[in-house]
């Protein structure tokens, strides 16, 4: 924008003013979570306060007027961390011990009768256990303990299988355990025979379905259900809807972060024949504080917090089994701080968003709003807040508009007219010149060929007219763009559009502003 003169006038008129917190977002209408009766179990909603930078989250009093809001809504259970009560997360898995139980005892009852070499009566009491344990791994991962009682009894179950010539059994048996166990070494060391390790190394794994665990950020060691299977990214093939547990351990030294939280990963048996990557995140527990203290998300900057919430809340509801995520956070939003709050559902996709005032009533009726849909004075919803953004920054005077003196060599358009302009003006020139050789030709065959003559003579005419259109107009271009070099260019840093500042009744004159 070019400084141009201006007369200041007694005051000017005020307008919105938006922080990152009231950035416009897509108004979100769809149905809230699908909730179960209370006989049925009510739906887990969590509520949790977001800190960005260095800035202070809610205060507790609001986040107990939020609270009182969303129980409005009866088919929700809504947990509340706060200090000295931070959340419980779920267990990463790990072996029933009923099953424990059963398998250990299937174990000591098939010791005499391995010792007996009767190898039909070992592979009939170890099969119910084995069963037992692949069907666990269907409704949570094993866990150390319970992949090390899967090792130990496939390597006796195989053997008696083999033994007894149970062909189709064993080789069933070892494509299970190269699922159940991916990854692993399974040989003598592990407590395999030569014969059982070969028949564990050629059986068929078709019916697995491929698994990329991927760490972030990259190189991290993977470890699944305890034990290192390698290197960030692996490529594995496991059993469908079989659960594991994956976790990255991360070198602070070399990623600058530690381990991530276990986590159960699996594969649907519909998805068995697409590659599926999931991500183990070791930079999340730096983001997620869940300690004596309290629970809460921390963003480096409103930035971080547009771009990786939706990935958070994922992340969040999984470690702690909500089916909604309700996150808090408090803005600058009209010059004045606001209560900015946002309802997730679990797959990460925001239903509402509505922001409110530092008053108890007001964050309730934010609650109420999120918790039901219902409309209360006092709650901004996204729709409505970004249009009073739009509307302020379309709007506002230009004694608030900062203004940056811009290098000459960074004018865009004076670099562009100047540009045009020297080659329109050097077309011009060889146009022009064009039409004089023509011109003179033409006068030399003007008896030897009257119709060669006539030609030259309509190609110098056409010459010289575009050569006159590009000489001054170019040379024009070219004068255009040495005056926007010249002169100095003053760049709104906020918008493009012009300022246009009315004064209140008393005022005389207005600030006008624009580029030219």
């Amino acid at each position: 924008m070019r400084s141009i003169p201006s007369i200041h006038g007694l005051g000017l008129l005020a307008v919105l003013l938006a922080a990152p917190l009231a950035r416009a977002d897509e108004p979100t209408r769809a149905p809230l979570p699908e909730s179960r009766a209370p006989g049925g179990g009510r739906s887990q909603v969590l509520l949790l306060p977001v800190v960005i930078g260095d800035a202070p989250g809610p205060a507790p009093h609001l986040l107990e007027a939020l609270a009182r809001g969303l129980r409005e809504n009866l088919n929700w259970d809504l947990r509340v961390p706060g200090p000295g009560s931070p959340l419980e997360p779920l267990p990463p898995g790990g072996l029933a011990e009923p099953i424990a139980v059963q398998v250990q005892s299937a174990l000591e009852a098939a010791e005499p009768l391995r010792a007996a070499n009767e190898h039909v009566a070992v592979a009939a009491t170890l099969s119910t256990a084995f069963q037992a344990l692949v069907t666990a791994s269907e409704a949570a991962p094993l866990g150390d303990r319970g992949t090390t009682l899967l090792q130990r009894v496939g390597a006796v179950l195989l053997a008696a299988q083999a033994g007894a010539e149970q062909q189709a059994e064993a080789a069933a048996t070892a494509s299970a355990l190269k699922l159940l166990l991916p990854g692993r070494p399974l040989g003598e060391a592990e407590g395999f025979t030569f014969v059982t390790a070969a028949l564990v190394k050629a059986a068929p794994v078709n019916e697995g379905a491929p698994l990329v665990l991927q760490s972030n950020p990259r190189g991290c060691a993977i470890h699944v259900d305890g034990h290192l299977v390698g290197p960030s990214p692996v490529e594995l093939v496991v059993r469908p809807a079989s659960r594991y547990a994956a976790e990255a351990h991360c070198d602070p030294d070399k990623q600058g972060v530690k381990d991530s939280f276990p986590r159960a990963v699996g594969i649907e048996p519909d998805r068995a024949t697409e590659t599926t990557t999931i991500v183990l995140d070791a930079v999340f527990p730096s983001v997620l504080t869940n300690d004596a203290r309290g629970t809460w998300l921390r963003f480096a900057d409103p930035e971080q917090r547009r771009s990786m919430e939706e990935a958070y809340v994922r992340r969040v509801a999984e470690r702690f089994g909500a089916s909604s995520v309700v996150l808090a956070s408090v803005g600058e939003f009209q010059g004045a701080p606001w209560l900015n709050a946002r309802l997730y559902l679990s797959s990460g996709y925001k239903n509402r968003h509505a922001l409110a005032r530092l008053e108890a009533a007001r964050v309730v009726a934010l609650g109420r709003y999120l918790s039901t849909g219902r409309e209360s004075p006092g709650v901004l919803n996204a729709e409505e807040a970004g249009n009073m953004v739009a509307a302020s920054r379309s709007l506002r005077p230009l004694g608030q508009v900062k203004f940056q003196r811009k290098p000459w060599y960074a004018d865009v358009p004076g670099w562009v007219l100047l540009g045009t302009g020297a080659a329109g003006l050097s077309l011009g020139l060889w146009a022009d010149a064009q039409g004089d050789d023509r011109r003179r030709e033409a006068e030399r065959n003007t008896r030897n060929d009257p119709i060669r003559r006539d030609e030259l003579n309509a190609e110098a005419s056409r010459y010289k007219f575009w050569g006159g259109v590009g000489t001054y107009g170019g040379a024009v271009l070219l004068g255009t763009g040495i005056v926007l070099l010249a002169l100095p260019e003053m760049g709104d840093t906020h918008s493009e559009l012009y300022g246009l500042a009315p004064l209140p009744e008393g005022g005389a004159q207005f600030t006008y502003a624009g580029r030219f």
